[in-house]
């Protein structure tokens, strides 16, 4: 199902994504949600017990995040993986958006939020 979906780096108050995206509602309230456009190429899997969030633009990534309040980074660069501890790790879900924000590797501070459009 396609729905207009809004994302947000609130950090920089930069958006990201604001147009058509591919939705899969999953049991229990999870979803998948697909964007992808010209500039923009990410998956977010907001799950029962977290967030992950795949980014395949200039270089991929994958953030784990976990409602317990940590989480990990893979990213894949042409020299090689890295891998990054996340911490202070916050997920708000609500029936329209879900707000996320994190700290990489203890002290980047991260947050987006990803809303659906009417």
């Amino acid at each position: 199902m396609l729905n207009t979906v809004y994302l947000e780096d609130t950090v920089n108050h930069e958006v990201m994504f604001d147009g058509p995206a591919e939705m899969k509602e999953l049991k229990e309230g999870s979803k998948i949600i697909t964007l992808k456009n010209e500039n923009t190429h990410m998956v977010w899997k907001i799950l029962m017990r977290g967030v992950m969030i795949e980014n395949n633009g200039d270089f991929q990534s994958l953030i784990t995040l976990q409602d317990k309040g940590t989480g990990t980074a893979r990213i894949l660069t042409p020299y090689g993986e890295l891998k990054l501890p996340i911490t202070d790790v916050e997920i708000e879900r609500n029936a329209q958006s879900t707000k996320v924000s994190y700290k990489l590797n203890g002290d980047q501070f991260f947050e987006f939020l990803l809303m659906e459009k009417e």
